[in-house]
């Protein structure tokens, strides 16, 4: 059975988010937050989860700790953005990470990442950040 586009553009999409955090609170309360704007929310606790669980699922977004044990979000980073190269896809990587004196962004972005939010959280510039990449999505799967 098929639909007038215009019902079909009216279908959204939830988005799949990772969050790749090792501090406990900060990422009970990023599921939180993320769950209340109705997306799906997976999380782990260092780069080397990050990346099994990258391998495991199709996620839209990844949020990612910029220090972490055993693999940090730097590392991971360039790790899935390796794995990319051989699949042709993009997920959008946000570092989200206690850094933020001058030159912290540039570094994050100059090494895959695709934005960059310093904690503490800025609630309304991560909406925002979602949002954005969010409607890149959407339009991907009109």
């Amino acid at each position: 059975m098929s639909f007038p586009i215009s019902e079909t553009k009216k279908i959204k999409t939830s988005l799949h988010v990772l969050i790749a955090e090792d501090d406990g609170i900060n990422q009970l309360y990023l599921k939180n937050f993320l769950k209340n704007k109705g997306l799906t929310v997976d999380a782990v606790f260092n780069g080397l989860q990050a990346i099994e669980k990258y391998n495991e699922g199709v996620y839209d977004l990844i949020l990612m700790d910029g220090q972490m044990p055993k693999m940090d979000g730097i590392q991971a980073t360039l790790k899935i953005r390796e794995i990319e190269k051989t699949t042709n896809k993009h997920t959008p990587i946000i570092a989200i990470t206690g850094y933020a004196v001058t030159g912290d962004k540039e570094k994050f972005l100059s090494n895959g990442f695709d934005d960059y939010i310093s904690k503490p959280i800025d609630e309304t510039r991560l909406s925002e950040i979602i949002d954005k990449y969010g409607i890149k999505k959407e339009k991907t799967n009109k």
